[in-house]
């Protein structure tokens, strides 16, 4: 007859949870990452736009000072957006390292928990 480990079924349930886990934080890190590469290209997009903008504003300055206004209110436009973007950058980033922290916290108490099982 064969000894059968009376808390091989329950590790194994704590595997698979601890899986499951890993696999969200890989999944979650991994789109998180798109989000905010994406959010980084639409900044630089828009960065590069008012760039252009700016330059076709200071050369028609340049025959007209009317335009000195209008360039200024276009600069803090940029300024506000390009300022809202790295908020949400940040803001992003500080909720991916939060919620990474508690994935890894529930790993590590899954993990805990599996390791303190009896081997009978």
């Amino acid at each position: 007859m064969v000894n059968r480990d009376k808390s091989a079924d329950e590790r194994f349930q704590y595997n698979v949870k601890i899986q499951h886990h890993e696999q969200q934080m890989d999944e979650f890190s991994h789109d998180f990452r798109r989000y905010l590469e994406q959010l980084s290209r639409t900044r630089d997009t828009l960065r590069r736009n008012f760039e252009n903008e700016m330059s076709l504003r200071e050369e028609s300055r340049d025959r007209n000072a009317k335009y000195d206004s209008a360039l200024e209110e276009t600069q803090y436009h940029f300024r506000q957006r390009l300022r809202l973007f790295d908020e949400q950058l940040e803001t992003g980033e500080h909720l991916r390292r939060k919620a990474m922290h508690q994935l890894d916290d529930e790993r590590e108490q899954l993990l805990k928990e599996r390791n303190g099982l009896p081997w009978e």
